[in-house]
């Protein structure tokens, strides 16, 4: 398993456990978050978590390119990634 991939799963199985308010709701083939109204501080913490992950997802393509492994991540977890961004996206003007 490629150095992406791991830091994917990393990201949706702590995420989620240190924002109580995202509630992951996965359906067959999708994966979409059910939200509570957060604060503003948890919202803050949140924005922080997942452009430190960013970094890392970032730090992991250029590892795997330099190790011949390179575009070996799985759809669905970088799926996980793209929504949580529209989700700070959409809740970033709203608080």
């Amino acid at each position: 398993m490629c150095v992406v991939s791991n830091v994917f799963d990393y990201g949706r199985s702590t995420i989620p456990d240190r924002n109580p308010w995202i509630v992951p709701y996965v359906q067959p083939n999708t994966q979409t978050f059910i939200i509570t109204q957060p604060t503003r501080e948890e919202f803050d913490k949140l924005k922080r978590e997942v452009d430190e992950l960013k970094k890392l997802v970032e730090a992991a393509r250029e590892y795997d390119a330099a190790t011949g492994q390179p575009d070996c991540e799985d759809p669905a977890k970088a799926e996980f990634m793209r929504r949580l961004e529209d989700l700070i996206d959409e809740f970033h003007d709203v608080l």
